[in-house]
């Protein structure tokens, strides 16, 4: 079974600044399956928007990479995809409603810039999921 997943932190499309164009965000995604499956580092991870660049929030520009044809599908080649960075739940300071469920051995994953990639493709790949 293969997981797709398109994480967006929110971001103007123009700056990629955040709380209405006054500074820079960050972004993290936690996700548990109740067959065990959960988010680590062994998940692939490719950023498609970004910004600020260089975090430069009085004159911000944004990257862009076009999203892959097909990256959803089971057969898509992701070999050449970075692999997600881990982040600790104070790294990316989840709200309130985070606490109401269990992702007890699911850990926070984004690539390695948590505050300037805000757009980003992740990708996991299991031989056998449930078991």
């Amino acid at each position: 079974m293969t997981v797709a997943v398109l994480a967006r932190d929110f971001a103007d499309a123009q700056t990629g600044l955040e709380y209405n164009n006054t500074r820079i965000g960050d972004g993290g995604f936690v996700l548990k399956f109740g067959d065990g499956t959960v988010t680590s580092e062994a998940w692939k991870a490719k950023k498609v928007f970004w910004g600020p660049l260089n975090g430069d929030i009085k004159n911000p520009k944004v990257g862009r990479e076009p999203i892959p044809e097909g990256w959803y599908e089971p057969d898509f080649d992701h070999s050449s995809w970075p692999n997600a960075t881990e982040f600790t739940r104070e790294e990316v300071r989840p709200n309130r409603v985070y606490n109401d469920y269990d992702f007890e051995g699911a850990e926070f994953i984004w690539t390695e810039d948590l505050e300037l990639d805000n757009t980003i493709l992740f990708r996991h790949r299991m031989e056998n999921p449930g078991r």
